[in-house]
């Protein structure tokens, strides 16, 4: 071989390793890199997400409590006191007779599968 042809060989040769090389990095490194941004936005959209359905849960919880007391009262006594009420006008309401109606079950009833447990 020439002088020449052995010059343009090598260069050939360097060109072509010099994109083997390219395409081996962009391989091992870049691609990887790509796929682990693309997971990160993924995820980071599915974070976004969930502060906003935590937001809206702690919003509405917030609003349940602040309803709750104006509904039936604070706590358990005064919810039965009220609920007792509502049925009483309601029986009222109706045109029936109170004594024939109890605000309060008797006992544990039977259920087909299933037993209540009193309280």
């Amino acid at each position: 071989m020439k002088r020449r042809q052995t010059i343009l060989l090598g260069a050939v040769g360097c060109l072509f390793l010099l994109f083997i090389g390219a395409y081996g990095i962009r391989t091992v490194f870049v691609k990887p890199l790509k796929e682990l941004k693309n997971q990160i936005a993924a995820l980071g959209d599915k974070l976004h997400k969930n502060k906003q359905e935590k937001e809206a849960y702690l919003l509405d919880e917030k609003y349940l409590q602040d309803t709750a007391p104006r509904l039936f009262g604070g706590d358990a006594d005064t919810a039965t006191a009220e609920a007792g009420k509502m049925l009483t006008e309601q029986i009222v309401r109706l045109g029936l007779q109170e004594s024939q109606f109890s605000r309060t079950p008797l006992g544990a009833r039977r259920l087909r599968g299933a037993k209540e447990k009193a309280r």
